[in-house]
Order: C-alpha cells, then sequence, then structure tokens
C-alpha cells in the first residue's frame, strides 16, 4: 500500500496531492506542468513537502507531525527519469556495477547478470554505451535501478523521448518486471495510451492538485468528476440541466435516457465518449437497442487518423457531437463532410458528473 498526502508552496504556488493505491503498477496521469514530477520528486527524497506524510507499506519516508524526513540514499528508491544520465567511459557492464557502490551491503540487490538477462541487454555487457541506442541505453540505466532491489520504482517519463514501438516494448517489459519482481512503480505519462496499459491504478493530476484516483477501469468508463472525464478522453460533455427518474435535460434542448443505475441527483454535466456514439447505417433497420437517444444532424469535420476517422457533428438544434468509425465502416456508408447523419447515444455508456 502506497500512500500520499502533502501540501508543498512551489514558486508562490500551492500544491496539494493526497491519494493512496493498494497495487503494484501506478500511474500518474495528467498534463505538462499540473505537477507530477513534484510528486515523485518528493517521494524519492530529492525534496521535502511543506506539511503531510509519505508512506510505503510499513515504511515512512516523510511524516511533519512525527518529525521523520528519511534521507534519499535510505529511502531505497530507483528514480529513473527521461534522460539516460550514464557514465560514457565506461562499458555497460560498469555503468551496471556503479550503483552497488551505494548498495546497502547487509541487504544485497540481484546479480548483474539475472537483471542484464531480463532487460535483454546480457550480450552487451561489454559494449561501450556511446554505442548503443536509446532504447538500450534506458535499459541500461533501467539495470543500474534494478540491481539496488528497489523497495520502489519512480519513472518519470523516461521513454517518451524513444520511438513510440521502442517506448512500448520498454513500458510493457517495465510492467512485467515490476509484476515479476513485485516493485511497486510509479509511472508519469501525459499519454492516455500509456497510462491505461500500464496501469492498475490510475491518479488523476491537474493543476497542483489531485483530480481523482482509483481502478483505471472505472476512471476510464465511470469518472465520479467533470475534470476527470476531461482528461480520460470523454469529448461529448454537456450541461446537465435536469434530472427525473432516468431522463436528463442537457443543452440545445436535448433530453437522453439514461440506463437504470446511473443516477446522480447531484450531476452537473454529462458526458460520453466519441466510442460511445454509434453511427446509424441509412441502409439498415434501427436496432431496438439503438432506438433511444437518437439524434441527427449534419458532419462537419472529418479526420482521418489512420484506421480510424474522428468525426464531428453539428446536430439539427447545434449541439456538437464528437464520435470515432474506422475507415472502412465510413467509406461504406459514404459519410462525408456536410452529409446527414444520425447517431445514436448509447445510454449504459452515458455518464454523470459533477464539477469537483
Amino acid at each position: 500500500m502506497f500512500e500520499i498526502d502533502v501540501t508543498k508552496r512551489l514558486k508562490g504556488i500551492a500544491f496539494n496531492f493526497k491519494f493512496s493505491a493498494d497495487s503494484n503498477r501506478i500511474v500518474l496521469f495528467g498534463p505538462s506542468g499540473a505537477g507530477k514530477s513534484s510528486i515523485i520528486k518528493m517521494i524519492a527524497g530529492f525534496f521535502s513537502p511543506d506539511k503531510g506524510h509519505i508512506k510505503l507499506n510499513s515504511k515512512i519516508f516523510f511524516d511533519s507531525g512525527s518529525k521523520i524526513n528519511i534521507p534519499v540514499n535510505t529511502r531505497k528508491v530507483g528514480y529513473l527519469p527521461q534522460e539516460y544520465t550514464l557514465f560514457p567511459h565506461l562499458n555497460v557492464k560498469e555503468n551496471i556495477q556503479y550503483g552497488l557502490n551505494f548498495s546497502d551491503k547487509s541487504n544485497p540487490g540481484y546479480s548483474i547478470g539475472e537483471i542484464a538477462e531480463k532487460l535483454g541487454i546480457s550480450e552487451k555487457l561489454d559494449s561501450s554505451v556511446q554505442k548503443l541506442s536509446g532504447g538500450q541505453r534506458q535499459r541500461v540505466a533501467l539495470a543500474r535501478i534494478l540491481v539496488l532491489k528497489p523497495s520502489i520504482l519512480l519513472l518519470d517519463e523516461p521513454f517518451s523521448a524513444l520511438d513510440s514501438s521502442t517506448a512500448e516494448s520498454l513500458r510493457e517489459l517495465v510492467a512485467d518486471i515490476s509484476d515479476e519482481l513485485n516493485i511497486p512503480s510509479i509511472f508519469i505519462t501525459h499519454n492516455l495510451s500509456d497510462a491505461y496499459m500500464f496501469a492498475k491504478d490510475l491518479v488523476l493530476v491537474e493543476d497542483g492538485k489531485i483530480v481523482e484516483f482509483g481502478k483505471k477501469e472505472e476512471l476510464y468508463s465511470k469518472p465520479a468528476h467533470t475534470e476527470s472525464a476531461r482528461l480520460m478522453g470523454f469529448k461529448n460533455i454537456w450541461n446537465a440541466y435536469h434530472i427525473s427518474g432516468n431522463r436528463v435535460l442537457c443543452d440545445k434542448g436535448y433530453e437522453f435516457t439514461l440506463d437504470k443505475e446511473n443516477k446522480r441527483e447531484d450531476a452537473t454535466h454529462i458526458c460520453i465518449r466519441p466510442e460511445n456514439v454509434m453511427i446509424i447505417r441509412p441502409d439498415h433497420d434501427i436496432k431496438s437497442s439503438l432506438k433511444e437517444n437518437i439524434v441527427t444532424g449534419r458532419i462537419n469535420r472529418m479526420k482521418n487518423a489512420g484506421k480510424d476517422y474522428f468525426i464531428s457533428i453539428i446536430s439539427d438544434n447545434g449541439l456538437a457531437i464528437h464520435t470515432v468509425a474506422p475507415v472502412h465502416a465510413c467509406e461504406r456508408m459514404d459519410l462525408g463532410i456536410n452529409k446527414k447523419a444520425s447517431v445514436s447515444l448509447k445510454q449504459e455508456s452515458i455518464v454523470l458528473t459533477k464539477d469537483k
């Protein structure tokens, strides 16, 4: 169990971070400048909070009330930044071994051979780091941390400078190692796909505060706050003016039917993901499951993203609706700018949220 509840004033801005997670794979997700790096640097001990506590299981890293502040070198934290921070005059093995100079001899970590094998760099141990690719250099940097058997692994967007394929393989590798060696990992990213693929627990960070945290599946499909919905890719967010039973009145006079389980009288907004807005094929009979929440309008934008089109529709009453559909389906339906289109908002996918 990891737990943090701290406040810190930085450059005149007050940051307040409070969340807990019981899994070994935690992702801090949010835009650049939200405060994500500040969180893990306080966990590492690079600088101290003004007030609060930081705990990992039974180990207290920081507690202002008890005047506990464990030094960086005894927290046994593995910190991996974007930069490789390798010594160019040392080969791969010597770079990895360098970390062992600062290890606790009474509590040895893993062997270099064991970690090199897990990271797929066994054949590179005698190579110069200057001859390695970016992905291989990050594997060496990661190996130097892992041989110390850290109590927690902190990853500050370490793969953002790599090509997408290399970054994806390294992200999956770290996830596997975290599970296999049972090392808690906190991963920073502003990429939603990366966040979802790595996380078990997801923490949403914005403007120096925690917006919401919890299991990734819950935050992805049913966020509680409107700010969370925006961060999680809900492109369709409208005001909720009146909720009665399983009906909600929103912008432009539209009234939509909700799933019976989706009731929240204090909601301020109605949200639905673009992929849950279904385009109705004009040459097919409408299925009974799609007969509710139908909106008609005209397509005003189509953006080709490779395998999918991101589509914007302006309804007859002026409501902007965003959806996504495979390229082959768009071609089959002969969709195009200014053409008429009807969509159905799946009632079980409509989420009611409240401003935080």
